[in-house]
């Protein structure tokens, strides 16, 4: 069994009901089309001489074209290869040197990158939507003619999808999903987000609606840019959730906080009793009461996961007063999910690598003792490519793999998970050990607060601020007041913290770090708090 094989059954028992919502389109696409338009796809491929398990660079956008890319893709067994939107030329480079494509399929603007990288026009076949683009065949969505239905037995081992770890001062390491990797990731999704056939998803993480496609769910594409989630228009996006009503929401937190904010100042709600699902950095509460002041009869979902394993921890907000940051355990994750295993580990690279299950055992930290969490489960991916940077992030024991999340964290009594930042951003200094993220989380429940970043800089622990310049003196106060207990030495504020790329979410501590060291021609202006 695998995501293809459960798409078709929705398109044996479903046909007509729509599949996918293009709202840049205004187009509706039911189960029968999608189906027709891959497998007419797939022959478009494999009349180009692509066959099983030939590499396929993906540079398509959010879209119905994707998956019915990606399906004609799983059709022929060809491996889809997707590098994130946001890498530079050094990156792609690095990634088609580690999975070479033999095929891309891109947009005419990603078509035009084979002009500035190397590695792009090494590859040996091109494929567009547009017409006449040089050197490039047409793959037009809609054919004229149906074509014949090539599809391929497929075994669970077989790789489905290659993504890449950001690999910024390294080789990338490679993640290779085997098609029965996928389907065991979509079980435990189904699992724990009860996906029901018929309902109605908008969700701004693109694999989440494979396995939408795979329950019958009919996903709404909205049209933003996924590459810059930080410049989502919220008005473009209030107006796609009231006009299609869906049943769950999938976003970045700083998607829902710029949703949120937008309908507090226009005195905007959301109604209904929709789910949200938000993930891919940390889900702090302060954004979340901020949704549900304005979508008051939503549930609230956080999902903890990783690439190498998705999800790890839910958490849903069932009682306003519940505790869910701490300066000393950090921000609460929630009850692991029933497939996983998880453990929490002291922080030591001198580990070994090979253990038996006595000896991972004896390291297992405590209840409320914070360290590394590693996990493994069926949906755990077990090795890299070529088992390079395994020996780096994951532990084998008694030949079964643990994957090292390179999160700090510690289980409370109650068996929930609460996450104290990257390993790291770890301070330590002759104060003891110190975590960022509760910290950071404590000081982020001031409404001021836009972001909050810990770091050791200059042999102190400094807080670095970002809030507007009209708030600081008071906010100044309230942090010292609030953050005594954590030894912070100084407070620092900025116009603009530095975040990960992908989601927006996540600090890049060591880019604020050089920010910091540079100062003052980088860009960012300190003000010491009085």
């Amino acid at each position: 069994m695998n995501l293809f094989s459960l798409f078709k059954r929705q398109v044996d028992l479903r046909p007509d009901a729509a599949a996918l919502i293009d709202v840049g389109d205004n187009r509706s696409w039911t189960f029968s089309e999608i189906e027709r338009a891959s497998r007419d796809m797939a022959a478009r491929l494999a009349d180009a001489g692509l066959a099983r398990g030939d590499g396929v660079l993906l540079f398509v956008p959010m879209s119905v074209r994707l998956y019915v890319t990606l399906l004609a893709c799983f059709r022929l067994g060809l491996v889809a290869i997707v590098i994130d939107p946001y890498a530079g030329r050094a990156h792609v480079e690095r990634c088609c040197r580690r999975y070479p494509p033999r095929a891309m399929i891109g947009t005419p603007k990603a078509q035009l990158l084979r002009l500035r990288i190397p590695a792009l026009r090494r590859i040996e076949l091109h494929f567009s939507g547009t017409r006449w683009l040089p050197a490039t065949c047409w793959l037009p969505l809609v054919a004229e003619t149906t074509a014949e239905d090539l599809a391929v037995e497929l075994a669970p081992s077989e790789p489905a999808l290659v993504t890449f770890t950001s690999g910024s001062t390294a080789l990338p390491k490679v993640a290779v999903r085997s098609h029965g990797f996928l389907h065991r990731q979509h079980c435990v999704v189904d699992r724990n987000q009860q996906l029901v056939a018929g309902a109605r998803s908008l969700t701004l993480f693109p694999v989440f609606v494979l396995s939408s496609l795979a329950a019958g769910i009919t996903s709404i594409l909205a049209d933003v840019d996924l590459r810059q989630p930080q410049r989502i228009d919220p008005r473009k996006l209030l107006a796609t959730i009231e006009r299609y009503r869906p049943d769950s929401l999938g976003l970045q937190p700083i998607v829902i906080a710029r949703l949120a904010d937008y309908c507090r100042r226009e005195h905007e709600k959301l109604h209904g009793n929709f789910v949200l699902y938000s993930g891919g950095a940390p889900v702090f509460p302060a954004v979340l009461e901020r949704f549900g002041a304005i979508a008051p009869d939503a549930r609230m979902i956080s999902v903890y996961g990783s690439t190498e394993a998705e999800p790890i921890a839910l958490s849903e907000i069932v009682d306003a007063s519940e505790t869910r940051v701490s300066p000393v355990k950090g921000l609460l994750a929630g009850r692991p999910v029933s497939e996983i295993e998880l453990r929490i580990l002291p922080f030591d690279d001198d580990q070994p690598f090979e253990m038996s299950r006595a000896q991972f055992e004896e390291l297992e930290l405590a209840p409320g003792e914070i360290g590394e969490i590693v996990v493994r489960g069926k949906h755990v991916l077990e090795s890299y490519l070529d088992g390079e940077g395994d020996r780096d992030n994951k532990y084998r024991v008694d030949g079964q793999a643990w994957h090292r999340t390179g999160d700090a964290g510690s289980l409370d009594r109650a068996g929930r998970l609460w996450l104290a930042g990257r390993c790291i951003a770890r301070i330590d200094d002759r104060r003891g050990t110190c975590y960022p993220l509760g910290i950071e989380a404590a000081a982020m429940q001031l409404p001021a607060v836009q972001r909050a970043a810990l770091v050791a800089h200059g042999g102190e622990r400094l807080l670095v601020v970002a809030c507007r310049p009209a708030q600081r003196v008071a906010t100044g106060a309230s942090l010292r007041e609030l953050l005594d207990e954590a030894g912070i030495d100084r407070v620092e504020f900025v116009g603009e913290i530095p975040v990960d790329r992908r989601h927006n979410g996540k600090v890049d501590y060591p880019r604020l770090q050089n920010l910091l060291g540079r100062q003052p021609d980088a860009g960012l202006t300190l003000e010491t708090s009085s």
